[in-house]
């Protein structure tokens, strides 16, 4: 065994990986476990050809940020590590403190561990000479993880979004790729633009984030600001790859109406115009905006876009200012009896107030007014149809700024999916050899074509002007295809190429 190559050994060691150790007692929706650690004890090349794949990726936290500098002291071993996922922990609370709403004492020390746990990491990675590594950051306390108690509502609920202080960041240059996961706490877009600001070699930004609630209209405003005023750094120049997810309730009162229209619009939408100069100053290969993602025509207007290949919108209902890309007829629609006037009135029942400061007994939220002041009571969905003059403006910006991309693979924009499956709308432009998410059956004929392609799901209805038509012919060419047909569940799972 000493005689073999190192090269051998790792190989040995990765054949060994794949075998799975806990076969007879993992559960089928388990991850499989292949452990092998104990090999490291072999010999020192045993060590090294182990550690390739198991330094390969680590999980920490900040508790233990003081263990992982240790282990990873060796510039051989920080070569290793491709992913970090790093968690910052914040402060247990009390067993009674899980059923009430988070104090502003508890938010400062929050934002106080928070503070130093991105602060250690700084100073600690940016000792490190190794380059491509991949860097994911999340935060949460111990507590949040029972099942009982009010979960992410003990936060959530009052807008509550951990942020930096006015803090220098050291450069790290060994970080190519950051992802924000919203699994945990939510970091507010402003800090992510502080965290991204000292990342001057990303390649890719990936952020999963959670919008505040509807009835934090400026708080929703400052967030997209904040989050387009991040997406304009320096420090992604050199960036190819964004995906941001954004779960932004989406009222199921269709007459709800939360801001004032914005005059500018759609010029006035800073976070798609944000993304469009992003798009057209840096490399940007693929596009992914996805979740409720509030979009409107400035995130594509006139730019050019020589390197995209592949887009993927998921549109909202509504845009950045509460204008509504469907209309219907409200009386057509039948509507909930709206809650209780004295839900509208009753400051006490605020899930907003300080009720909690030094409560150690459950304390409900009052969901009835919840739903009234963010939109989703009355439940009156009675926009199903879309409008002729937002829908087509928005299908004609999307068609001419596919003139413009002429690298593109795919595009895909959808308008309605959430919550309205059977109203939404998908628009697909695919180059030769792209089947495509909801295109249904395409031959092989049409494969290897250029494709329009607008898919509408059974109780959508649209006809495309003939203004948006001449774009798409314009697109595909002669030889191409250019066409709108309804969604049949029928064939949905046979999609063999015919």
């Amino acid at each position: 065994m000493e005689s073999l190559s190192q090269e051998i050994l790792e190989l040995i060691v990765y054949h060994l990986s794949l075998f799975d150790d806990s076969e007879d007692t993992r559960l089928p929706w388990e991850p499989p476990v292949r452990n092998i650690h104990p090999y490291a004890t072999l010999s020192r090349p045993w060590q090294y050809a182990v550690e390739r794949f198991t330094m390969a990726q680590i999980t920490t936290s900040s508790a233990d940020l003081d263990i992982f500098c240790q282990v990873l002291a060796s510039p051989r071993r920080r070569k290793l590590l491709r992913r970090l996922r790093y968690e910052i922990t914040l402060p247990a609370y009390s067993e009674n403190r899980k059923f009430c709403l988070e104090t502003k004492r508890e938010t400062r020390v929050n934002q106080q561990v928070f503070n130093q746990g991105i602060i250690d990491l700084y100073h600690e990675l940016a000792t490190w000479q190794t380059q491509g590594m991949s860097v994911e950051i999340a935060a949460s306390s111990p507590t949040d993880q029972t099942p009982y108690g009010l979960g992410w509502t003990r936060w959530h609920h009052k807008g509550i979004y951990l942020s930096l202080d006015n803090v220098n960041l050291p450069v790290l240059s060994s970080v190519n790729e950051l992802e924000i996961p919203n699994a945990r706490r939510e970091i507010h877009p402003a800090t992510i633009g502080q965290i991204i600001s000292s990342m001057p070699y990303l390649e890719s930004l990936t952020l999963k984030l959670n919008a505040p609630k509807n009835k934090h209209a400026e708080m929703i405003k400052e967030h997209r600001q904040s989050l387009a005023k991040a997406l304009e750094s320096p420090s992604l120049r050199n960036l190819k790859s964004l995906s941001i997810y954004i779960e932004q309730g989406i009222p199921h009162n269709h007459s709800f109406i939360n801001s004032s229209l914005d005059p500018k619009y759609p010029h006035g939408d800073v976070l798609n115009v944000a993304i469009r100069k992003l798009a057209d100053r840096a490399r940007l290969t693929t596009l992914s905006l996805t979740g409720d993602w509030l979009i409107s025509p400035a995130l594509f207007d006139e730019a050019t876009f020589p390197y995209l290949e592949r887009v993927k919108v998921e549109g909202a209902l509504i845009t950045y200012d509460g204008r509504w890309y469907y209309t219907g007829d409200p009386s057509a629609e039948e509507s909930e009896s709206p809650p209780s006037a004295a839900y509208a009135d009753d400051d006490n029942s605020s899930s907003d107030s300080n009720s909690s400061f030094n409560s150690e007994i459950n304390e409900d939220i009052n969901e009835d007014r919840e739903e009234l002041l963010n939109g989703d009571s009355p439940y009156h969905m009675w926009r199903t149809q879309p409008d002729p003059e937002m829908f087509g403006a928005l299908m004609k910006s999307a068609a001419a700024a596919a003139l413009r991309m002429p690298s593109l693979r795919n595009l895909m924009i959808s308008v309605g999916q959430v919550p309205m499956n059977d109203n939404t709308i998908i628009a697909e432009c695919l180059a030769p050899g792209e089947k495509g998410e909801w295109v249904q059956g395409p031959t092989r004929e049409e494969l290897g074509v250029r494709r329009w392609h607008v898919t509408l799901m059974p109780n959508a209805k649209w006809d495309a002007p003939g203004d948006i038509q001449a774009l798409w012919d314009e697109y595909v060419g002669k030889e191409g295809i250019a066409a709108v047909s309804h969604f049949s569940y029928e064939l949905e799972g046979n999609t063999d190429m015919q």
